[in-house]
């Protein structure tokens, strides 16, 4: 939509994602570089803990689950639970 300029520049961007995806990931030849640097998971990790380096004995991680809401008996066959009515038809008075 932007002509050919934008075009090109959307190429370039597609390949290379697909060299980082195949460099880093797949061949792990550039793994190196795929790594956030340390001050940066400092700071989205937080203080350390212990059992916090990412190992598979660490424990819960911060996701928290909530069970689902339990239907009432008289909801049971609406979305909501709330019994809207019949409504009016389109274009009456």
């Amino acid at each position: 939509m932007g002509g050919p300029r934008e075009a090109a520049a959307s190429v370039a961007g597609a390949i290379v994602g697909h060299l980082w995806w195949w460099g880093v990931y797949h061949t792990r030849t550039l793994e190196a570089f795929g790594k956030a640097p340390r001050w940066l998971r400092a700071v989205i990790d937080g203080p350390s803990r212990p059992g916090n380096a990412g190992d598979a004995t660490a424990g819960p991680g911060g996701v928290h689950v909530i069970p689902p809401r339990r239907v009432r008996e008289e909801a049971a066959g609406t979305s909501s639970g709330y019994r809207w009515g019949t409504g009016q038809k389109l274009g009456g008075s």
